[in-house]
């Protein structure tokens, strides 16, 4: 089967007067090469493609410090640069490298030195393109920067860049030696990251049998492409065939059954790693050793990267620290206001299993020229500013443990109208967003053999399925709250935010006798104090210490299997036709994302935290709130008119329960399409919660 395929008839257009070479070159390009090529044939548009950061920087800095270099204008450009500067850099481009370039000769070479951020959304040109070795798709997409607008153009493929002067270092930052699972070298360097070496040498191996005097056009393009790409699907099937059980298998254990070690297990295959720099190190070397990220711009570094700097930094014998692991909040703390806490790290194995890093700013580098570096070694010229992580930009939403006081029936109203509708830019509806696909997965996956006559009728069904699948987990996603001793702590800390926390810029919200969901509660507040001087981080620390409120989330999931076998078996039973063990597995998916809305993507919950749970005490107000809910919800849920949820509300027939265990990994490794919808179900929960906190609150 062929990648792709285009018409003769289309070609004319597609080509137009365009004339562009490849040539496959042995030797490694190197600062020397460039002007050179420059000299010759003076140039006046160049680009250069490295496949990673630290090559793209220590080119530039040998192309700058070259003697030659004065009648060159140098760019460089890649991800490790702000929003702001990139932005103005990518501006800058187009204007000097656009189609109109030639109208602007200043009499100087213009070079961009850049990775492949250039590839997609950046209307760009050049004379002659040297690039490093890539895949044959991700090759041509470069190569489409290089006589963009028609004209002669040349491209030059690399297997090798070489940086001389003092930054070889550097550059050998990003293709260090990997490591294994527990962190060892394995002695192997990928030649062409962050691409494999084997469809790279297929490429070459192409670019090689071809006559780099003769033009390739469309026709030559697409053969490469298919005759490459082809014989890479062939080695992407073999290896999934022999990775797919293993990590179906790892991937069951770290999403649906808690399991630390297997999501580390995952982790691991991933190159890259979201680093911050703290602001404030006092934070991290306090009593607490906590630090929020939520406000930081993260950068992105290969984890080959972040090893070699941690071992440089060992070796030098540095005294203070240079990573810290950003995790999430221990067991005890899973459904509190805490923010991320910091861990040590000490070995490279620590960073194999991390996916967020913090870094000390006193080993980190920024200039808008280069963009960012860490530097461990005092010795070589550290060029640029010492740098902190810049705060993200302003956008519509909220930090997302900024609250305010909702009651328990506004709050589920509240998600339901995000369900429903795009409540603030730049977001749809999470119907819009999720709803079509999840009617989708349950016809073809989940119930295929659901018989209905008219196809168009069980397209609307089963989507209508998926739609009360979600109706149902947001109704019973938060009926812990409805706790006596949950609402006793939380109408505490509301009554304390509203008597001593007020200011123009915090207002809280009197409780009265209202049944609440949310509290208003801001921790990044630093202006507001109590009589005592304290902040509501600060107070809110002590109140959990003296008056701790109990989980929820898994008291959801033990009060929704009552709420569901009132509210939605009827429906599976009598419409639906489904047997005993679809049902189950139906109302499992609802009960997992009630219980796991908290823990939904990371460490989940084990049955040794669930079996702890005691009892249960409701409000005496629980079933009033639950009717309001219902009624106020289902007036709102859009079915056909084939389909019909009781009006009737629901009605706890105990107002205290002993719980026992209650099991949130409730599917056999077979039932991966009931796996794959509770992912659905669960996400579209979790955006509907997260949307509705960030909507303004009178």
């Amino acid at each position: 089967m062929k990648v792709i395929e285009v018409q003769s008839s289309d070609l004319q257009k597609i080509e137009g007067d365009r004339c562009r070479t490849f040539a496959a070159i042995e030797s490694p390009l190197t600062a020397d090469l460039i002007l050179q090529d420059i000299r010759e044939h003076n140039r006046r548009r160049v680009i250069v493609l490295c496949n990673v950061v630290s090559l793209s920087q220590g080119l530039f800095q040998d192309l700058v410090n070259h003697k030659d270099s004065d009648r060159l204008e140098i760019t460089l450009l890649h991800s490790r640069f702000l929003p702001e500067d990139r932005k103005e850099k990518e501006a800058d481009l187009e204007r000097r490298f656009g189609k109109e370039w030639q109208q602007q000769d200043d009499g100087k070479c213009h070079v961009l030195i850049s990775t492949q951020v250039i590839e997609v959304g950046i209307n760009i040109t050049c004379e002659v393109m040297h690039t490093h070795l890539s895949p044959m798709s991700s090759l041509l997409q470069r190569a489409g920067r290089c006589a963009r607008f028609g004209g002669r153009g040349e491209v030059r493929v690399y297997r090798e860049i070489q940086v001389g002067g003092d930054t070889p270092a550097l550059t050998e930052a990003d293709i260090a030696e990997d490591v294994d699972e527990q962190g060892k070298q394995t002695g192997r360097k990928r030649q062409f990251l962050p691409y494999e070496d084997e469809i790279c040498n297929l490429t070459w191996k192409v670019l090689k049998q071809h006559d780099s005097s003769v033009p390739v056009g469309f026709n030559i393009e697409e053969d490469w492409v298919n005759e490459v790409h082809e014989d890479e699907s062939q080695l992407q099937i073999k290896r999934r065939q022999n990775n797919r059980k293993s990590f179906i298998t790892r991937f069951e254990d770290a999403i649906f059954r808690g399991d630390r070690s297997a999501s580390r297990d995952l982790i691991r295959w991933v190159d890259n790693r979201n680093i911050f720099v703290a602001r404030e190190p006092i934070l991290i070397d306090g009593e607490s050793s906590e630090v929020s990220i939520d406000e930081l711009e993260p950068f992105s570094l290969p984890r080959t990267t972040l090893c070699k700097a941690l071992r440089d930094f060992q070796e030098l014998g540095n005294q203070s620290w240079l990573f810290k692991r950003i995790e999430s909040p221990a067991d005890k703390k899973a459904e509190t206001y805490s923010q991320p806490i910091l861990s040590d790290i000490n070995t490279t194995k620590d960073i194999i299993f991390s996916t967020r890093i913090l870094v000390n700013p006193e080993y980190v580098f920024y200039s808008k020229d280069v963009g960012l570096r860490i530097i461990v070694d005092p010795e070589p010229s550290r060029d640029g500013e010492p740098f902190v992580s810049q705060p993200k930009q302003k956008k519509t939403v909220i930090n997302q443990y900024q609250y305010h006081m909702d009651t328990y029936v506004e709050h589920l109203a509240l998600m339901w109208r995000c369900w429903n509708e795009a409540c603030y830019e730049p977001y749809v509806s999470v119907k819009d967003e999720i709803c079509e696909a999840g009617g989708r997965f349950i016809r073809e996956k989940v119930l295929p053999d659901y018989k209905i006559t008219e196809s168009e009728l069980r397209q609307i069904e089963t989507t209508a399925l998926f739609e009360i699948l979600v109706f149902l987990a947001v109704l019973t996603h938060d009926l812990g709250k409805l706790q006596q001793p949950w609402q006793d702590s939380m109408r505490l800390w509301q009554k304390i935010a509203y008597e001593e926390f007020r200011s123009e810029t915090f207002k809280a919200h009197n409780p009265r006798s209202l049944l609440l969901a949310h509290t208003d509660y801001d921790p990044n507040d630093k202006e507001t104090k109590d009589v005592e001087g304290r902040t509501q981080k600060q107070r809110m620390r002590i109140h959990e210490t003296t008056d701790p409120r109990p989980g929820h989330a898994i008291e959801s999931a033990f009060l929704g299997w009552e709420f569901l076998d009132a509210q939605f078996v009827p429906l599976l039973e009598d419409h639906f036709d489904l047997d005993e063990e679809q049902i189950n597995n139906l109302l499992s998916v609802v009960i997992m994302a009630a219980g796991r809305h908290h823990s939904a993507w990371t460490n989940g919950w084990q049955l040794s935290e669930v079996a702890t749970k005691q009892s249960i005490r409701l409000h005496p107000q629980a079933n009033q709130a639950v009717a309001k809910s219902w009624t106020a919800l289902l007036n709102k849920l859009n079915l056909p008119s084939s389909i019909a949820l009781p009006s009737k509300p629901f009605h706890f027939n105990q107002t205290e329960y002993e719980v026992g265990v209650t099991r949130l990994d409730c599917f056999e490794p077979d039932d991966l399409e009931y796996q794959q919808l509770y992912a659905l179900v669960v996400r579209a929960l979790r955006l509907c919660d997260s949307r509705s906190v960030q909507i303004n609150h009178p």
